[in-house]
């Protein structure tokens, strides 16, 4: 089990996140895509802790998701994943609420991503590209 790269932070419990978990496909991707978001979360202050643990939770889903979808790169994120996810999501039969959470964490995490290639659309223009 990995732990979440602030352990410690406001003495808190670290958070415990599976290795390799199932339903991945990929694992090596999974693996590379979680290296970097750690490296992205290890310089991260600017939540709460109890923010930080939600959002860590909703974006290492989404990383499971571009695991399988073989993305090699959080740089290489893109609308046309944002809306696949969207659909993944709904398909799971997740309420909008529980939908917006999750790219509220992925717009955070994203921003924070070093020379990201592309910038995310807001909700309003995600709801005209699905």
């Amino acid at each position: 089990m990995a732990k979440m790269p602030w352990k410690g932070l406001y003495n808190q419990s670290p958070i415990i996140v599976p290795e390799g978990p199932e339903g991945v496909k990929n694992q090596h991707r999974y693996k590379e895509l979680m290296d970097s978001f750690h490296n992205i979360c290890q310089y991260n202050r600017q939540m709460s802790f109890s923010s930080r643990q939600r959002y860590y939770q909703q974006m290492e889903k989404f990383i499971r998701f571009l695991a399988n979808k073989n993305l090699g790169k959080l740089k290489n994120i893109s609308n046309q994943h944002i809306v696949e996810y969207i659909k993944t999501l709904q398909d799971q039969g997740l309420s909008a609420s529980t939908i917006e959470t999750a790219l509220s964490a992925i717009r955070v995490w994203h921003d924070q991503v070093p020379d990201a290639r592309y910038k995310l659309a807001d909700n309003s223009q995600l709801k005209g590209t699905e």
